[in-house]
């Protein structure tokens, strides 16, 4: 039997996505007693049966239990797995947290015109709460959201943690469609450059990053020269960044090699673990950060036909030590080795401080799971 994809943002597949990648990313929301949920949609996503028998059809306005009685999971449940913790506590993974904004008419978050940072923020302090209970090192973690100003939000909350604003901000509100037409003015008017000065600003540790910047046409479409994977774009895309790292959804399998290559990192939907060769024909490796292969490494599975490739990942994952096996000195050798590869901005010296055996700096390229093992809807 094949491998079945477990369902998006549950325990099951966050966990099983932070052992197959680098790290993973998924979403929360506060519920109307003070619980937290793994889930990204604003509506409950129930019969019109179920919904009438709860207070609201909007996930903020309903209880921790309820939710939990029509499926959903807890947040308290994914920090319970040893699995899970041990990953980002002592295997440097990361987790890129999506706190979700509620619906402008579920009475939460401030309503139509504004958007309330005191209630993103009661939904942070809950899940950084955990975070610290676990020792989960503030590294490895970051938390992201379409909230304009999530620097408030943190600071409501009293974290230390990274945040930043994804942008452009894609209203709550609203089918696709909606939420395109909204969003894409933005889009049109914030060239690359503008995306790094709002980060940059922020104090963001990455850039995320949509995909649309990247490739055309829709790469062609915002204000200023395009950016792109190859060439002169990709050295324009670099010299833009200005060092700060590049998170990119969708991370789509057809692209994976050209945004490894890049030094970006992609945010995922394909975890197959039975997938050892990509469309382009190249082996697939799925921890390039948290079991980073070395230059003999990287040609042989380069230089493999698709009929190895199974064979070498295998291999190459019971013989290649892993971030947090490595010695001081090679870890020195493996930043030095990407720093080139990548043109990375800041001195060796300054990678190595931010650096350890249980993290490692932001702008190491990584493989991400989106939501655990990537959308099932």
């Amino acid at each position: 039997m094949g491998w079945v994809q477990p369902r998006e943002n549950s325990v099951a597949g966050i966990c099983e996505a932070i052992n197959h990648f680098d790290g993973v990313e998924f979403d929360l929301r506060l519920t109307a007693d003070g619980g937290v949920v793994i889930h990204h949609d604003r509506e409950v996503d129930a019969s019109a049966e179920v919904v009438a028998g709860l207070p609201s059809k909007y996930v903020e306005r309903n209880t921790l239990d309820d939710l939990m009685e029509l499926g959903f999971e807890n947040f308290d449940d994914l920090m319970s797995r040893s699995d899970f913790i041990d990953r980002l506590v002592e295997k440097a993974c990361v987790a890129c947290i999506e706190l979700k904004v509620p619906h402008p008419s579920s009475g939460k978050g401030g309503g139509w015109f504004w958007s309330s940072a005191r209630f993103m923020s009661q939904l942070l302090a809950k899940v950084d709460s955990q975070l610290e209970e676990h020792g989960i090192p503030i590294a490895n973690t970051v938390y992201y959201s379409f909230h304009r100003r999530m620097w408030k939000v943190a600071r409501l909350a009293n974290s230390s943690r990274h945040v930043a604003t994804l942008r452009p901000i894609v209203p709550p509100y609203g089918s696709i469609t909606v939420q395109r037409l909204r969003s894409f003015p933005q889009f049109m008017t914030m060239p690359l450059s503008r995306l790094v000065r709002w980060h940059r600003w922020d104090r963001s540790p990455m850039i995320p990053c949509a995909l649309e910047y990247l490739i055309p046409p829709t790469s062609r479409l915002t204000l200023g020269l395009p950016v792109g994977l190859e060439g002169r774009r990709l050295n324009r895309l670099r010299r833009l960044a200005k060092g700060l790292p590049l998170y990119v959804w969708p991370g789509d399998i057809e692209l994976e090699s050209k945004l490894l290559n890049a030094g970006l990192t992609p945010i995922t939907d394909c975890a197959d673990p039975e997938i050892y060769t990509l469309p382009c024909g190249q082996a697939r490796w799925t921890q390039p950060a948290t079991q980073p292969l070395d230059e003999n490494w990287h040609h042989k599975l380069a230089s493999s036909s698709s009929d190895q490739h199974r064979e070498l990942v295998g291999e190459a994952r019971r013989e290649i030590p892993h971030w947090h096996e490595m010695g001081d000195g090679e870890r020195r050798a493996t930043l030095s080795r990407w720093r080139k590869r990548f043109t990375w901005h800041r001195d060796l010296d300054s990678l190595v401080a931010d650096s350890s055996d249980i993290s490692m700096p932001w702008e190491a390229v990584r493989m991400i799971g989106h939501r655990g093992c990537g959308r099932t809807s």
